[in-house]
């Protein structure tokens, strides 16, 4: 645009002098609301994009005039675990002259929780050797991958003296993620035999008999034990 000046002395001489004056807008938006700084998280802690308040001001438009986009880059995955990675989240304010200011987030995603059981362990329990509970059905779940794996493992221990029916049973379950995370969990299960045989076919009964006629021990008498 164009300024002028004009002079007038007593007698209306005058004299004009013109200034032109071109406005350009070279200065790019500040942002005045800024995401924090590079930062660290866990897969399941990551903030969606729109939901992180971002703002900006420049010295020409108005601040509704100013427009901010963002992005966010490929992933880099750590090697061995696809729950691991990293990313560069960049937002741009534009104001109506174009002039832009970015400004960038690096973030870092990590697995670091073990899986959750379904249920906990069962109790550690003394049973006798026929009532050896059955293995419950457990499951896990994790907080960043879909498919977690249970294996179970069981270990037998003899415990002192001469009777084969007493033994330890350690039950494990073990839980694992995608990136390592192990939660693992034991039951013990003491096993003991003390039930008396039981006689199935029993020897005859009492008799009353003459010297000479003293029968010989039944041989079809039949026990059976429940360990």
């Amino acid at each position: 645009f164009t300024r002028t000046w004009v002079a007038t002395d007593g007698c209306g001489n005058t004299t004009t002098i013109k200034q032109n004056v071109t406005v350009v807008d070279r200065t790019p938006p500040a942002f005045t609301v800024k995401p924090v700084a590079d930062t660290t998280v866990d897969c399941d802690k990551v903030a969606a994009l729109d939901k992180i308040p971002v703002a900006a001001t420049d010295n020409c438009s108005p601040a509704a005039n100013v427009r901010i986009t963002f992005s966010d880059a490929p992933r880099v995955t750590m090697p061995g675990c696809a729950n691991s990675y990293t990313f560069v989240r960049t937002w741009t304010a534009t104001d109506d002259c174009n002039n832009m200011t970015s400004l960038q987030q690096r973030i870092t995603v990590q697995d670091t929780t073990r899986p959750v059981f379904s249920m906990q362990a069962p109790k550690d329990t003394i049973v006798d050797c026929d009532k050896v509970p059955a293995w419950p059905v457990i499951t896990a779940t994790d907080n960043c991958s879909s498919n977690v794996q249970v294996v179970t493992a069981a270990k037998t221990v003899k415990l002192p003296g001469a009777c084969a029916g007493n033994y330890q049973e350690i039950r494990t379950w073990t839980a694992s993620d995608d990136c390592g995370n192990k939660s693992v969990m034991q039951q013990i299960i003491t096993v003991q035999d003390t039930t008396k045989p039981v006689f199935t076919v029993k020897p005859p009964a009492d008799t009353t008999v003459s010297c000479d006629d003293i029968p010989a021990p039944a041989k079809d008498v039949v026990v059976t034990d429940n360990c």
